[in-house]
């Protein structure tokens, strides 16, 4: 699905007002991560994220969207950069605008 910048930054949580609160460690999917709350004029919720920058957890309320993901297991290895070309097939399909007002 092609997405406009706008709303993809605020799917993936990049939210320029959003202030990170350390709250403690735990173990998901075998592996350590920081707990991290965050909290912005958008929405707030929780994280969970690798000491390398792997989201293992991610819960919360997004423009009133309440939403999560959690992985159940990782696997780290190269991906060549075919895994990241469209398919020959692929036809685009566009998200709804959000409504203004």
């Amino acid at each position: 699905m092609e997405m406009p910048p706008k709303i993809l930054r605020r799917q993936l949580g990049a939210m320029p007002d959003a202030r990170f609160t350390r709250e403690g460690r735990e173990r998901i999917a075998g592996h350590a991560c920081t707990v991290w709350r965050f909290k912005s004029q958008d929405g707030e919720g929780r994280i969970c994220m690798t000491a390398d920058g792997a989201m293992l957890r991610n819960l919360g309320t997004i423009l009133g969207q309440t939403m999560g993901v959690e992985a159940i297991q990782v696997a780290r290895m190269a991906q060549g950069p075919a895994r990241f070309q469209r398919p020959t097939d692929y036809e685009p399909l566009h998200p709804r605008q959000p409504r203004q007002g």
